[in-house]
């Protein structure tokens, strides 16, 4: 990933809102990394479960891993719109850390 593509991304997590919260992504702290492959023009990334346990209500959790995800790529498809996105989780929540995988 180059610097431009890196800073391209941080600015998007610091602009994009998730509207329960109120808090841009960038500071929620659920996304663990971001990688992405320029082969397969594919994001991989990587949020934190517990994390997201922690911040929000029993009800954001069930519903809301798969709104974080559609926000997220949303907002990079603006950005990158030919890229492909897939989302995987790290952790449990209240447990130890254990990857996880997303649609």
């Amino acid at each position: 990933m180059t610097e431009k593509m890196r800073k391209t991304i941080d600015r998007v997590l610091e602009e994009t809102i998730e509207p329960i919260s109120n808090l841009s992504i960038a500071d929620l702290c659920v996304v663990k990394g971001i990688k992405f492959n320029p082969l397969s023009e594919r994001f991989l990334v990587y949020l934190d479960l517990q994390r997201m346990a922690f911040i929000t209500s029993t009800f954001f959790f069930v519903v809301g891993k798969v709104q974080v995800e559609d926000i997220i790529s949303d907002a990079m498809r603006i950005v990158f719109p030919s890229c492909d996105i897939r989302y995987f989780y790290v952790g449990k929540p209240g447990g130890e850390p254990m990857p996880g995988i997303s649609r």
